[in-house]
């Protein structure tokens, strides 16, 4: 169960067409008979999205997020894979159109939401201790997408755009959050701050702006943020990592992508193998470590100096987009056009329970709030929810005031939020939201409501909310704002887990006119209100449901 606390314009970068001797060559051989390296495996292919990314070890598993990153798409699965059981297991489904890049922090798993759903630009990241959860949102910090955490010092980090892009720091577990670098002449939401890394005690992050060319690595320190000296010009800076004292990053220019080292004093172009694209970066201590990737398939490369390289996996048929190095093993995502994504890695890895230990996470404290109190300062919801207004307007008026209250963690405001909710709207005037859709200020009112409720945690969900049939046409931005979804939503963040609810959970399998992306907003819900783990074996949900029914609280 849940707990709680306080660009999406991709570009995918097509390589360079192989030299037909070098094509003929790398599809001669298996995964299995090439390099001098132990060969990876397939360790999980879990479906049902084409991606495998954000791989990242702690608890003793290897981490990752199913998904379809290289467009927009309302999926995001985290699973764990443990290489001691050689076993995987979907573990929770976040609100969010793809994941960004993953920390650990202080003994817990951070989870950045990179383009949340909910559109309330606060900030929304999910965090674990390996069995319980919580989700939180940065509060007054205005933020869309969080597209990395990462760690400065003794701080954490997170890379952000959106509205506006900027460097986030947190001292104190992320209770609270403070911007320290905003990216200058950053105009509509064009900038993001999209890789976070350290060289030594100083820290770096890259930026990514297709509508800009400049240089896109950035040094912080407590005097604030400037380019790297000596940085080529482009238009995004991603996959930054550390090899023996020096700074590897990829550039991607209007002239293709190439990948430079930094060694804290002179930046020096490397040179990649011929005809390859690097797509990520990591590294053990012996060795600097490359994916690439083309039409067809790609590679794995390895490098003991950081220079010059040696090519130790080929990959037909999917291509990596992912790699995650752990002691002296690599991990690879892969994504496929006509298929499930793979997770890649030892059969027998070096080290059997890989990352680092967890902490506890301990439940939120809950404060006590007077009814009268919190009615009270609810109030004011009433002339916004009465009024004639902007969307933008419209949601940052109804947030200012809700917000604040919900994160008291007083369980009364919660049940206030969601019991107005259930109200009529006091208008039914129409607004044009974010994605030029138009929508009534009653059902936005009821959304941003609902998202409120989430934040504090208690309150309750119509179910016939939950099985609302769905009827809205697609759109390119696959944005939505209907009822259902954050309904669905926020029973699994409430933990509701009446009989109405099940029933009307369960039975949302079988609606038709769902796309598959919704059946998975379910899975998400019903895993975090009943700790099962069926993911999208929705066979096996139903049949659960049907055995645990007859015996199922009523309320």
């Amino acid at each position: 169960m849940w707990v709680y606390g306080p660009t999406k314009s991709r570009r995918w970068v097509a390589a360079a067409t192989l030299a037909t001797g070098l094509l003929s060559a790398l599809f001669l051989f298996s995964p299995d008979t090439v390099g001098a390296q132990t060969p990876l495996t397939r360790l999980a292919e879990p479906g049902p999205w084409p991606g495998i990314s954000r791989i990242i070890a702690f608890d003793g598993g290897i981490w990752f997020v199913n998904s379809e990153p290289l467009t927009r798409f309302n999926a995001a699965d985290i699973y764990r894979y443990d290489p001691e059981t050689r076993t995987t297991r979907y573990e929770r489904g976040l609100f969010s159109q793809h994941a960004g890049t993953p920390v650990v922090y202080g003994g817990w798993l951070y989870w950045p939401f990179e383009d949340p759903r909910s559109n309330a630009a606060l900030g929304e990241y999910a965090l674990t201790d390996g069995h319980a959860w919580q989700w939180q949102t940065m509060a007054d910090v205005i933020t869309l997408n969080v597209h990395a955490m990462g760690t400065c010092g003794d701080a954490l980090v997170a890379g952000t755009g959106g509205w506006e892009g900027a460097l986030q720091f947190s001292r104190d577990g992320a209770e609270d959050w403070r911007v320290v670098f905003r990216l200058p002449d950053n105009k509509d939401g064009l900038g993001h701050i999209t890789a976070l890394g350290n060289l030594g005690q100083r820290c770096f992050f890259g930026v990514t702006a297709w509508d800009t060319t400049g240089p896109k690595l950035f040094e912080w320190n407590a005097e604030g943020a400037a380019p790297v000296p000596g940085w080529p010009d482009g238009e995004r800076v991603s996959a930054i990592t550390v090899f023996k004292g020096a700074l590897y990053a990829l550039n991607d220019a209007p002239g293709g992508r190439s990948l430079w080292r930094y060694d804290g004093d002179t930046v020096e172009r490397i040179p990649f193998p011929v005809d390859s694209l690097p797509r990520d970066l990591a590294a053990t201590e012996s060795h600097l470590l490359a994916i690439s990737s083309d039409a067809a398939g790609g590679a794995l490369w390895r490098s003991e100096d950081g220079a010059s390289w040696s090519q130790t996996q080929l990959f037909d048929g999917e291509r990596p987009i992912d790699l995650e190095a752990v002691s002296t093993d690599a991990y690879v995502g892969t994504y496929r056009d006509d298929g499930r994504g793979a997770l890649w890695g030892p059969a027998a890895p070096t080290v059997a329970a890989p990352g680092p230990g967890r902490v506890a996470l301990a439940p939120p404290p809950e404060t006590q709030l007077e009814e009268e109190a919190a009615q009270t300062t609810l109030r004011p919801l009433e002339t916004v929810l009465g009024s004639k207004s902007d969307y933008m307007t419209f949601r940052a008026a109804l947030l200012g005031i809700a917000v604040p209250v919900a994160r008291t963690q007083a369980p009364i405001a919660g049940v206030l939020l969601a019991k107005r909710a259930r109200k009529p709207p006091l208008a039914d005037d129409y607004m044009i939201s974010f994605d030029d859709h138009p929508y009534s200020s009653g059902a936005l009112g009821r959304w941003l409501l609902l998202y409120a409720a989430a934040i504090n945690g208690h309150g309750w969900v119509e179910p016939v909310w939950l099985s609302a049939p769905w009827n809205a046409e697609p759109r390119p931005s696959e944005k939505y704002l209907d009822i259902q979804l954050m309904a669905i939503w926020t029973a699994g963040r409430l933990g509701q887990s009446s009989a109405g609810t099940m029933d009307a959970l369960i039975g949302r399998f079988d609606q038709a006119g769902d796309p598959d992306w919704l059946k998975g907003d379910v899975v998400a819900a019903l895993t975090a209100i009943t700790d099962k783990h069926f993911g999208h074996d929705l066979d096996a949900w139903k049949a659960w449901w049907q055995g645990a029914r007859p015996s199922w609280p009523q309320e």
